[in-house]
């Protein structure tokens, strides 16, 4: 329940053997709500915006 409540604020988990390094960025997928995230900083993910 912690962890939904997490997605809907906008602070995601990865699925740590799906993150990808693209360039100048992490890229992943989050392990509750399964969207496409990205790395802001240290332990700071976040929603990918550039999806369509």
């Amino acid at each position: 329940m912690f962890n939904n409540l997490l997605c809907m604020i906008n602070r995601h988990r990865p699925t740590r053997n799906k993150v990808r390094h693209r360039g100048n960025t992490y890229t992943s997928v989050c392990r509750y709500c399964h969207h496409e995230i990205e790395r802001r900083r240290a332990k700071v993910w976040v929603r990918r915006k550039d999806l369509p």
